[in-house]
């Protein structure tokens, strides 16, 4: 049917048009209305269908792009570690110049030699979101609270920040490209959570076996040296 994309219900086929589910998506990510909402104010019909097209757009960009952001993409990148380590090396001995709001100005003189032998840097990012399970169970007087509310809202909080969230975890390269892990949750800790189920520490010291010269990422305070695991691993089993 002319480059209409199928979908199918288990009872027919759907027929969705490429740009109009582009469109959907951009709507659904920058409101984040619901399927019944996104057709009365703006795409129109039955609402119904968007339940199977939008999760269909869902797991084909997952699928699509899974070497695109994840891990397997450090791997299209790794002969050209050295070059990102001489380019991080090149600006941390650079002099920089801080301007402040009273106008005056002051330089810092760079680091002699960077200490670390990286490539990257890795952090999470938190996000906020709606608290799930929230409001009654049906629209009538004396409805009771959803199911397994407190179990669902508990999973996403965050008492570090006091508030539900998803983690999503970065590594950013000198090129501006990054890969990355998740949602999680935002409850869970950076290192003993997100970086440990993504297998990031695995994947690099599987990634760089043989080669002459180990790198490694570097990560804020609260990887103390767990940025390195990579590094250290190595060595160990050499």
């Amino acid at each position: 049917n002319g480059g209409s994309i199928r979908v199918s219900n288990g009872h027919e086929i759907l027929l969705f048009h490429p740009e109009e589910m582009f469109l959907f998506l951009m709507a659904k990510c920058k409101t984040g209305l619901s399927n019944k909402v996104l057709c009365d104010l703006i795409f129109g019909g039955n609402a119904t269908k968007w339940s199977y097209g939008y999760p269909w757009l869902l797991r084909y960009l997952d699928i699509r792009y899974d070497d695109n952001l994840g891990n397997q993409m450090l791997a299209r990148f790794v002969d050209d570690f050295p070059d990102y380590y001489n380019a991080i090396n090149k600006y941390v001995q650079q002099t920089h110049t801080q301007h402040f709001s009273d106008g005056t100005a002051a330089d810092y003189v760079g680091l002699q030699f960077l200490p670390f032998d990286i490539f990257g840097f890795i952090d999470c990012s938190l996000y906020r979101i709606n608290r799930p399970f929230s409001g009654p169970e049906g629209d009538y007087i004396g409805a009771p609270r959803k199911a397994r509310y407190d179990v669902a809202q508990r999973s996403v909080y965050t008492r570090y920040k006091k508030f539900h969230g998803i983690k999503i975890q970065s590594v950013l390269l000198p090129n501006g490209i990054s890969c990355l892990f998740g949602p999680g949750s935002a409850r869970v800790h950076d290192v003993a959570g997100m970086l440990d189920m993504s297998g990031l520490d695995l994947f690099l010291f599987t990634l760089q076996q043989g080669r002459d010269h180990i790198y490694s990422l570097f990560g804020d305070g609260i990887y103390n040296v767990n940025g390195l695991h990579c590094k250290l691993k190595l060595f160990l089993f050499r």
